[in-house]
């Protein structure tokens, strides 16, 4: 969302090319949106260019370009949209519904070219990055987990049979996935296997963050921890201790390689990936939404 607001959000005579719709989509081509962070980006930044729009009781999407650009309208549902994502490419768009609808549709002319329906309220859906399946994992209170699909021909792939779980991230490069509900766990997604468990938090895994490579894996956790992982066999290399509930993290690319956590009341801290060091507080904010009390 970042990269629009930066490329075509900028006053007249600024001097910046303004970018095509098609680049404007290729931008958030690997960004998944949900509707809430949706409705609450469009309501707080004064976007130029609506990548992605999502309306309550509104069962459609419209993908927005630049001035003139009518937008493409895209239908398929029967109830509320709930989630979004762009596939790898930018040309396709994934769409799904807590009714257990999933819709691929064109981006350039809005027309639904596959509908997979399930039996199950879905809390999320995802495509991976070679563009070539997705996955939809059910509601919380389901038992039978996540399930991949084809996209090619709308057929189940594999099954995680796995409760609980409340996200997904897929390995760069990879065949694996991350889950996260109770515990973050690393699966197969050709065989649906479970490859290995992360066992050291002691409550809901909130976040989580895939190192660039692959090799690694941070979670934050209501526990009051965050923690890096060796993601091959799941094992713990480091615990990153705060004083109240870590709610997010980002595994920082570069070198040297870091770890940036966000906790309630504590604002960002970035620690080193290499030795658990915390390095610095970038800024401290309440939980109140009253902006900065203290900063070092």
């Amino acid at each position: 969302l970042g990269d629009p607001v930066a490329a075509g959000g900028g006053g007249a005579g600024d001097g910046a090319p303004e970018p095509s719709t098609a680049e404007l989509r290729g931008l958030v081509a690997r960004g998944s949106l949900q509707a809430d962070l949706v409705r609450d980006v469009l309501d707080a930044v004064p976007f130029r260019y609506q990548v992605a729009a999502l309306g309550k009781d509104v069962a459609e999407v419209k993908i927005l370009g630049g001035e003139g650009d009518p937008g493409t309208e895209l239908v398929g549902h029967a109830g509320d949209i709930s989630g979004v994502q762009f596939f790898p490419l930018g040309d396709h768009v994934l769409t799904w519904s807590r009714e257990g609808r999933v819709v691929i549709s064109d981006a350039f002319s809005g027309e639904a070219l596959r509908v997979i329906s399930t039996s199950a309220t879905l809390a999320l859906a995802h495509v991976f990055e070679e563009g070539d399946r997705l996955v939809t994992c059910n509601d919380l209170n389901i038992a039978v987990g996540c399930t991949v699909w084809r996209v090619s021909s709308g057929e189940v792939s594999s099954y995680f049979s796995r409760a609980g779980v409340h996200a997904v991230e897929l390995f760069p490069r990879s065949r694996r996935m991350l889950t996260r509900g109770m515990h973050a766990v690393v699966w197969d997604t050709d065989s649906g296997e479970m490859i290995c468990e992360m066992r050291g938090h002691t409550s809901l895994v909130y976040a989580s963050s895939i190192f660039p490579d692959g090799a690694r894996v941070v979670t934050g956790s209501i526990d009051k921890i965050a923690m890096i992982w060796e993601a091959s066999r799941c094992q713990t290399l480091h615990r990153l201790l705060h004083e109240h509930s870590v709610m997010g993290v980002v595994a920082l690319a570069g070198e040297p390689e870091r770890v940036a956590t966000v906790a309630l009341y504590e604002g960002i801290a970035v620690w080193s990936a290499i030795s658990g060091e915390k390095l610095r507080t970038v800024g401290v904010s309440n939980a109140l939404g009253r902006g900065p009390t203290a900063g070092t």
